[in-house]
């Protein structure tokens, strides 16, 4: 129930927040994100529809208003027509900014509802996700080269747009698993065609009924390109950040 109300109430607004801002939020957790980001879609574009229509009532009659009223001032009246006074309204209507802020808003809420419908992605508002590379920016200034900040953010951003042609060119298929055995340690590796939310190392996973601790993350080719490492823990503790998977959702498991 809670975390229904959660994703129902709170979620479509921390939908807005990039994904590291998203994971620092207490009740993360609990919350499902792509239904939150449906929503947060959908009240983005519906509010920016509404904007819209509030401020086209109110500014094409303010300049209707403006350009009459000059007229009947003038001293020498052009004896300007209604369709002339309409098509400068709109003319005026159509270049102005807060008209271009709100269009906006209507693409990009557009954007990220229909990228929560066809994969499930929490696309996060562009000015916070802007704000939010601004912050890292300033923080990591003394390790960050200007050419490396570039290079790393085009590399992310060009993963983001793989990933969304990946997931809607390929099927979601079962995870394939592969478990090895090294001296007294035991790895597991899945590789799944879809990357997992909040997989991120070292956090702890629970798999059945063993405990696991992620080491590393590859992203590679083929139907399977997401590749996680993990090692065996000797004994775990449930908590709310433990991770949660079912080897009965794999494809295929392979012992060595």
């Amino acid at each position: 129930m809670a975390s229904i109300l959660l994703t129902l109430l709170i979620g479509p607004l921390a939908a807005f927040f990039p994904r590291s801002w998203r994971r620092a939020l207490p009740f993360a957790e609990n919350v499902r994100w792509g239904l939150a980001a449906l929503l947060s879609g959908l009240l983005e574009f519906a509010a920016s529809i509404v904007a819209l229509g509030h401020w086209y009532l109110f500014e094409m009659m303010r300049i209707t208003d403006t350009i009459v009223g000059s007229q009947s001032s003038a001293s020498h009246p052009m004896g300007i027509t209604d369709h002339q006074v309409s098509g400068a309204s709109l003319f005026y209507f159509a270049l102005h900014p807060f008209t271009w802020l709100l269009a906006f808003f209507f693409f990009e809420g557009a954007l990220r509802l229909c990228a929560a419908v066809a994969t499930g992605s929490v696309l996060p508002a562009f000015p916070i996700l802007l704000l939010e590379r601004m912050l890292f920016l300033l923080r990591h200034r003394s390790e960050l080269q200007p050419g490396q900040a570039l290079r790393e953010n085009a590399a992310s951003f060009y993963e983001g747009i793989w990933e969304r042609v990946h997931a809607a060119r390929q099927p979601e298929l079962p995870d394939q698993l592969r478990s090895t055995a090294v001296d007294s340690e035991e790895f597991l590796e899945i590789s799944a065609s879809r990357r997992k939310a909040d997989w991120v190392p070292p956090k702890t996973v629970r798999v059945d009924d063993l405990y696991y601790r992620l080491e590393g993350f590859t992203v590679g080719k083929g139907t399977h390109p997401f590749h996680y490492s993990l090692r065996r823990l000797e004994r775990g503790v449930p908590g709310r950040t433990v991770l949660l998977y079912n080897t009965g959702n794999a494809t295929q498991f392979i012992r060595r």
